[in-house]
């Protein structure tokens, strides 16, 4: 798999349509045959099982950011498209009018890049959060404990850890409290 985005450029690029859940297998066969690939993935955390979910303890997972997506990188030495599509998860190329689209390279380049950065992966203290429903600065969330219990209102910032910083409307004058993480749902 390439991950380097200036390596990329000496590729022709292409999008696969796959299974989805069948990502990882056809990248590592296609890799095998010679074919250069990248198939960019997220971290995040959830739950491993129900014991785990009643200590409230996640775990880092890793799924594929374009799930049922897998972009293929040709040069005129790589073997024939015959090659890709003997393999059953493989559904298509993306395409137009049954011709296979080539990837623009400067916005494959800057999707390397951000992955590379790792801007799709979650931030550590998403594991404080219950899953799929977390946050970041900026978003709105529900109370859900105390005084405030119920109310929206926006995060302004995390801290490193279990707190989260929101301002908050008490008494005709708005105020700026801690929150535990695992107490805010997003709205």
């Amino acid at each position: 798999m390439i991950e380097n985005a200036e390596k990329a450029t000496s590729f022709q690029w292409f999008v696969l349509r796959i299974r989805v859940g069948r990502e990882k297998m056809v990248d590592r066969v296609l890799t095998r045959r010679g074919f250069a690939t990248f198939k960019p993935d997220q971290k995040v955390y959830r739950y491993a099982n129900g014991a785990a979910r009643r200590r409230k303890l996640k775990h880092e997972r890793t799924y594929p950011l374009l799930p049922g997506y897998l972009f293929i990188g040709l040069t005129t030495y790589t073997p024939t498209w015959a090659n890709v599509f003997d393999l059953t998860p493989v559904l298509s190329v993306i395409g137009s009018a049954g011709v296979p689209q080539i990837v623009r390279p400067d916005a494959l380049k800057r999707l390397m890049r951000r992955y590379g950065r790792g801007e799709f992966n979650a931030p550590e203290f998403h594991r404080k959060m219950e899953t799929h429903r977390e946050y970041s600065v900026g978003d709105m969330v529900v109370t859900g404990d105390g005084l405030i219990e119920g109310r929206v209102e926006e995060i302004v910032r995390t801290e490193f850890g279990a707190k989260a910083r929101i301002f908050v409307e008490i008494l005709g004058s708005e105020r700026l409290i801690e929150a535990d993480l695992d107490k805010l749902v997003a709205a």
